[in-house]
């Protein structure tokens, strides 16, 4: 009875210990055999990422053989392959919401289908439920060099569209990502605007200008920039009205709003609007809006040496030295010697 007991009591104690050194062991980390890779694009405000295993071809035969064809195939090795999008896309015409997805394919010889799954915890295509597919499509496939590891790559990209390309072995399949890039971002805008306070007036002229430049939602941008004005009337947001009303084709209240806004403008924004004209080859128009420097306010000696600088860019001397001496009445003592310096470089 004594051995019995004092048997039993060695073998609780030796499960005890190897309990405890198991508990204390360290898995020895070894290189997978098709290891993990995420791809990422981002086209416009929409991101978009891939993560997988990356199995080898080793030799074998992949398609038609290791990978049959006709069976649902977890597209890659191990956990499921999952596809993520930021916003609402659509993929080969097929309108899909912003979410991560179980991506599945069947393969077959001349075209897979591919399948985007709302499950994206499982272990590969083993517990494929069809029943949460989100969307099926068919693409052809195409004889390619040879991809050892299989790979995804994201080709072609623009603001609004990327294609996503798999290769692996002999085969290469492609499927186009688009997203509207011009309603998600006039959306993130109206939110953005919506939701804080703006008691300033850059970002709501960021915001049209915007609009303005790709020629989107105009109407919006006429908001934003009333709003700007209200909170800050200046040169900038006047003048983004006036190209705005523009281009919407209303010419006659551009005209208003930007002699008004060359009414308030600085001189060094009349100098950099008349810049633009100059280089434009408009001579006239860009010493037109010179000439608002002195109607603003005729007793500044700058007034009359931005004026004298614009009649130096079209070669006018005599205009340009006329212009450098009523400043040089004007100037305090120690800009003096300034305008006298530039005057004998004329």
């Amino acid at each position: 009875m004594k051995k019995i007991i004092t048997s039993s009591v060695f073998v609780i104690c030796l499960f005890i210990s190897n309990h405890i050194t198991a508990q204390f062991e360290h898995p020895v980390k070894l290189p997978p055999a098709s290891p993990k890779a995420k791809v990422y694009q981002q086209i416009g405000v929409t991101d978009i990422s891939i993560s997988y295993h990356r199995p080898l071809a080793k030799g074998r035969e992949i398609f038609g053989k290791l990978i049959p064809f006709g069976k649902v195939w977890r597209t890659g090795a191990d956990e499921n392959t999952v596809i993520k999008f930021s916003t609402d896309v659509t993929i080969n015409g097929n309108n899909v919401k912003a979410g991560a997805y179980g991506l599945h394919t069947i393969p077959n010889k001349d075209n897979w289908t591919v399948i985007l799954n709302k499950e994206t915890k499982a272990w590969g295509s083993y517990f494929y439920d069809k029943n949460k597919d989100v969307v099926r499509f068919n693409v052809a496939t195409k004889k390619a060099p040879h991809t050892e590891s299989m790979t995804f790559n994201f080709t072609n990209s623009t603001p609004n569209k990327t294609t996503v390309e798999l290769s692996w072995a002999d085969t290469s399949i492609s499927f186009n990502i688009e997203a509207n890039t011009d309603a998600l971002v006039n959306k993130n805008i109206k939110k953005q605007l919506n939701s804080l306070p703006w008691w300033g007036w850059t970002g709501l002229y960021n915001a049209a200008r915007y609009n303005l430049n790709k020629g989107i939602y105009l109407e919006d941008a006429l908001i934003w920039i009333n709003r700007s004005i209200q909170n800050n009337k200046n040169f900038s947001n006047l003048s983004l009205k006036a190209q705005i009303l523009a281009k919407q084709g209303n010419k006659a209240q551009a005209d208003k709003i930007n002699k008004e806004a060359l009414s308030v403008a600085t001189n060094r924004e009349l100098q950099r609007a008349a810049f633009f004209k100059f280089r434009a080859k408009d001579n006239k128009a860009g010493i037109d809006i010179l000439k608002h420097a002195i109607k603003n306010n005729a007793s500044n000696y700058q007034s009359y040496t931005v004026m004298a600088w614009g009649y130096q860019q079209i070669k006018d001397k005599k205009n340009a030295q006329k212009m450098y001496k009523k400043a040089l009445r004007l100037a305090p003592k120690d800009k003096k010697d300034a305008i006298k310096e530039a005057m004998k470089k004329l």
